[in-house]
């Protein structure tokens, strides 16, 4: 596990990609993926998951890699951990099943950071929260989501079914209905941008400070920060 606040970003050309074989889905529908996770739950107890957030630049902004399944749905990498399994090895193993390339040596050298949000399933249903509801004694699923630090140059191996999109931060909730960035470079401010959905969760205040080259820094809200020189500018 990676223990460094910073989390470098480099631009989207410096990775390759490719394609390997189809990796089918487990369920067909939402109704088939709850009563599998039931199933489950009477054997195994909690689920526990896992998701890596990737991150890279483009056009000068902060991109996250999401996969995308069909036409309307995507998610982090990421999936279920297997019983009595390490998170951050977990993690590796599913972020190899999902982004790497099948020979061993070609796989990317995934470094684990900090934990930035854990997500609760209450019952067998859509629906998570942030936090577990107090009255909840035996949730049904905890989801924990990871950064994941990027070498500079990667090769990742998508299955054919599915796309690897590079989404801007300020996509990710709505189309930002709840985000708002304001610049003004000539002083020192701070602005907080909260993002989630059903699947993320994570707060990130943009700084910016005239003193510092004109850098910016983002600063997750468990403290997580990343920087890069000449990195990040809104219009």
């Amino acid at each position: 596990m990676v223990s460094s606040a910073i989390v470098n970003t480099y631009p989207l050309s410096s990775y390759t990609f490719g394609t390997k074989e189809h990796k089918m889905e487990k369920d067909t529908s939402v109704a088939d993926r709850l009563a599998r996770m039931k199933v489950n739950y009477m054997k195994e107890g909690v689920r526990t998951s896992v998701e890596g957030i990737l991150l890279v630049q483009e056009h000068n902004h902060p991109h996250i890699l999401l996969l995308q399944i069909g036409n309307t749905f995507c998610k982090l990498p990421g999936g279920r951990l297997k019983p009595g399994e390490n998170e951050i090895e977990g993690l590796k193993r599913k972020l190899s099943s999902k982004l790497a390339a099948n020979p061993p040596a070609n796989q990317p050298n995934w470094k684990i950071g900090e934990c930035v949000a854990t997500w609760w399933r209450p019952n067998f249903e859509t629906i998570m929260y942030p936090y577990c509801p107090p009255h909840i004694t035996k949730p049904k699923e905890c989801k924990k989501l990871y950064l994941v630090h990027l070498s500079e140059r990667e090769y990742f191996a998508v299955p054919k079914n599915l796309k690897l999109l590079a989404v801007p931060l300020f996509e990710l909730y709505d189309n930002v209905q709840d985000c708002v960035i304001w610049c003004n470079l000539s002083t020192a401010k701070i602005w907080t941008c909260n993002i989630y959905n059903s699947s993320t969760a994570f707060q990130i205040a943009v700084q910016h400070d005239p003193s510092i080259d004109s850098r910016w820094t983002f600063k997750f809200s468990s403290g997580i920060k990343w920087h890069q020189n000449d990195l990040v500018w809104f219009p």
